[in-house]
């Protein structure tokens, strides 16, 4: 996606949210939380690598990774996914392999 899209996240099912994981945002980024069951709204600014969580369900994998223009942050992904519950782990760098 480019910089200044934008990424609603639905709230489909109830009990999930979407929040950014702080650890892994470019460099100026702004973190977000969105509520429980509640769509949020969120303009990416800045390029690079945002990691995403469903934060009931993060120890379950439950996470996502957004490319935004020309990431330079991809060893700081990386190092941050080491870190991580197994499942949101896994999840994270196999979508890492595939967007870089």
């Amino acid at each position: 996606m480019a910089v200044g899209d934008r990424v609603i996240f639905k709230a489909t099912n109830p009990s999930h949210d979407a929040a950014s994981i702080p650890t892994m945002l470019p460099a100026g980024a702004k973190p977000f939380t969105g509520k429980i069951s509640q769509d949020v709204t969120v303009t990416f600014t800045v390029p690079g690598f945002y990691g995403i969580k469903c934060t009931p369900h993060f120890g379950m994998g439950m996470v996502a990774l957004i490319k935004v223009g020309k990431p330079t942050n991809g060893e700081q992904v990386t190092q941050a996914a080491a870190k991580l519950p197994p499942m949101a782990r896994k999840r994270l760098l196999a979508a890492f392999a595939k967007a870089k």
